[in-house]
């Protein structure tokens, strides 16, 4: 596997999270049942395609080690491009932890989202581990991403893992999992 191969697969999940944020991004509750259920799968087929992609990259850079610096250091330069585009600027997981939570809950549709962001988590560390291995040298940035990005899914598995009621004149009642 190249530096180039390598990179190219990191565009293919920013381009994926902006598919996520493309389905969530006009989610209303003025929207129906069948609107809000398409939604929600959407999203967690689209979260379903990222894992198995990088499932597909992790087979992919088995054996692969960069020792130069200046390919390690051009691979955590797209890394952290994609980490920010994906995590930060446009959030895919904070904007479905936080702003479609309560959308998904109303209409009882967020199991499935809970149970691939549980996928996602898993995926991420392997892919952390397969990353740590293929630029040895950069193990200290890759774990601050792996740390970060963790504790947003963490997050959000927890909160889409609540059981949650519509309460008329109050709103979304949630309680945590037991």
């Amino acid at each position: 596997m190249t530096v180039t191969e390598v990179t190219a697969n990191f565009k293919i999940v920013t381009d994926l999270s902006s598919s996520i944020n493309i389905a969530v991004g006009g989610l209303t509750t003025d929207m129906s049942l069948t609107t809000i259920t398409a939604m929600s799968v959407t999203v967690v087929k689209d979260f379903g395609t990222i894992i198995t992609d990088i499932t597909g990259f992790i087979t992919n850079m088995d054996g692969t080690v960069f020792n130069a610096e200046t390919d390690a250091e051009a691979i955590v330069t797209v890394l952290n491009t994609v980490s920010y585009s994906l995590w930060h600027r446009r959030d895919v997981v904070a904007l479905i932890h936080i702003y479609t939570h309560g959308i998904f809950a109303q209409f009882f549709v967020t199991a499935p989202i809970a149970a691939v962001l549980a996928s996602l988590e898993k995926i991420i560390d392997t892919f952390a581990y397969a990353l740590i291995n293929m630029i040895p040298t950069k193990q200290m940035q890759v774990t601050s991403g792996q740390t970060t990005l963790d504790e947003k899914v963490t997050s959000a598995i927890s909160v889409y893992s609540e059981f949650c009621i519509p309460v008329p004149l109050v709103g979304l009642v949630c309680t945590p999992p037991q």
